[in-house]
C-alpha cells in the first residue's frame, strides 16, 4: 500500500491508527474506513491511492469499487471512474449506486443508449427518482428518434351502467278446473249423465173438506236412489197412502 505524503498535516488518532492496521495487516479491509477519513479531510488524491492498493487485494470488492468510482469522479477523472463503475456493474448488475453514478457519465458523453440503460436500472428500483427521471427526459430525444411521447393520462375506471331488474311475470290466478263432463259423458254423450237425484219419500197431506182423499206431495228422492228404484219407490207410497186413506174413510 502506499502511503500519504510525509509532508502531509498530521491527521486525526482514526487515521493513523487504520494506517497501522493495513501496515500490519495487507489483507485487512481497514483501507475503506481510512479511504473515507482522507474523503472527509479533503485528501482525494490519497483516498483514491488508498482504494487502488485495496482492490490489488481485493479486486472484486464492490464496496471499494463504487468508493474509487466516487472519488475519481470528484477528482474529474471521467475515463478512470467510468472504467471502475463498469467493472462494479458486471460483477453486481443491480448496483443503484453505480448505474446512478455511471448514468450522470455517459449523458456527460453523449453515449445515450448506455444512459438509457443505467436510468433503467436505477428507475426499476425507485419508480420516483426525481434526477433519473430528468435525466431520463434529456436520453429521450436521442434513443430511438424523436421527442418522446407524453405519459398518458390516468384513465378513470367506469363501471358499466347497472341494467334494471326485469319485472317478475305478473302472478297468474290459479285458474279452478272447470268441471267437465264425467267419463261416461264423455264416453256416450250427455244421456249418460245421470239425472238429479230426487228423494223418494212423499208425504201425505189430508186436506180437509174433501172426500177425504189425500193428496201426495213428493219429496226430493234420496241422492243415491236410480231412477228406476225411485219410480217403484214412489208408486209404491202412492199405493200405501191410498190405502191408508181409503181404510181411514
Amino acid at each position: 500500500m502506499t502511503p500519504p505524503d510525509a509532508d502531509q498535516p498530521p491527521l486525526s488518532p482514526e487515521v493513523e491508527k487504520l494506517k497501522k492496521q493495513l501496515l500490519g495487516d495487507r489483507k485487512s479491509k481497514a483501507f475503506i474506513p481510512l479511504a473515507e477519513e482522507y474523503v472527509k479531510a479533503g485528501l482525494l488524491h490519497e483516498a483514491a491511492l488508498v482504494l487502488e492498493d485495496g482492490l490489488k487485494e481485493f479486486p472484486a470488492f464492490i464496496t471499494a469499487l463504487v468508493a474509487l468510482g466516487r472519488v475519481c469522479i470528484q477528482l474529474d477523472d471521467t475515463p478512470r471512474a467510468t472504467e471502475v463503475l463498469q467493472e462494479a456493474v458486471k460483477i453486481s448488475p443491480d448496483n443503484v449506486l453505480a448505474h446512478r453514478m455511471l448514468a450522470r457519465l455517459y449523458v456527460k458523453e453523449q453515449a445515450w443508449e448506455a444512459a438509457k440503460r443505467s436510468c433503467d436500472m436505477v428507475l426499476f428500483g425507485y419508480p420516483k427518482d426525481e434526477e433519473m427521471l430528468a435525466l431520463k427526459t434529456e436520453i429521450a430525444p436521442h434513443v430511438g428518434g424523436g421527442t418522446p411521447a407524453p405519459p398518458p393520462l390516468p384513465t378513470r375506471k367506469t363501471t358499466p351502467p347497472r341494467k334494471p331488474e326485469a319485472a317478475p311475470p305478473p302472478a297468474q290466478a290459479e285458474a279452478a278446473p272447470a268441471r267437465g263432463p264425467s267419463a261416461a259423458a264423455a264416453l256416450f254423450g250427455a244421456a249418460a249423465e245421470p239425472p238429479p237425484t230426487m228423494n223418494t219419500a212423499a208425504t201425505v197431506k189430508p186436506v180437509q173438506g174433501s172426500d177425504s182423499k189425500a193428496t201426495v206431495s213428493p219429496t226430493a228422492p234420496s241422492p243415491g236412489a236410480r231412477p228406476a228404484a225411485r219410480t217403484k219407490a214412489f208408486q209404491l207410497q202412492n199405493l200405501l197412502a191410498r190405502i191408508k186413506a181409503r181404510r181411514k174413510s
